[in-house]
Parts: C-alpha cells; sequence; structure tokens
C-alpha cells in the first residue's frame, strides 16, 4: 500500500486534499444498480441535462469558479466574487438565454 493510499485510508475523503475515501470509492464500483437511470429518475431527465451544460460552461470559464477561499473573504469581497459570476453567467450566452 503506498504512503498516499495509507493516508487516504487513515484520513478519510477530503474536499480540500482533493481525496476521496477508498472505502467509499469500493462501495460505489460495487453498486448493483444504473446510476444513471437513478438519477434520471430522481432529477429528472431535462434537470440533469441543463445540470450538465453549466458544468461544461463552469468548467471552461474561470470567471464562473471559486472556490473554499470563499468563506475566508469579508462580507465585501464575497459580493464581489458573487458579482463577478453572476455577470459571467450573464455575459455567456448558452447560460444567459434559459437563465436570465
Amino acid at each position: 500500500m503506498s504512503s498516499e493510499t495509507w493516508n487516504s485510508a487513515l484520513l478519510g475523503g477530503s474536499i480540500k486534499r482533493k481525496i476521496v475515501n477508498p472505502d467509499l470509492i469500493e462501495e460505489r464500483a460495487k453498486c448493483n444498480f444504473n446510476q444513471q437511470e437513478l438519477a434520471e429518475f430522481v432529477a429528472g431527465k431535462d434537470n440533469l441535462d441543463e445540470m450538465r451544460i453549466i458544468k461544461e460552461e463552469i468548467t471552461k470559464d474561470p470567471n464562473l469558479q471559486t472556490d473554499l477561499t470563499f468563506y475566508k473573504m469579508t462580507r465585501e469581497e464575497q459580493h464581489a466574487n458573487w458579482w463577478r459570476i453572476i455577470s459571467a453567467a450573464y455575459n455567456n450566452p448558452r447560460l444567459r438565454e434559459p437563465h436570465f
């Protein structure tokens, strides 16, 4: 077992360190149902398609992204951050048409 795997197993998952707990990875791999089918049943295919488009646009445009430093910002910095994101979303035709 590598030291990184050992540390992951010992410390568990972490969003901050971008580590998924190995036990959780194993459980996800063993599931006995179609995860996509369940997601479509729970959220609806149209909603999932819309979320996929939004995720693609956020991934492509750094102005639509933020990170965990948001929680260390002052209230004014948070508002400026949100304004940057809202402006970028409005200026993106793929997001503007259905949402604004």
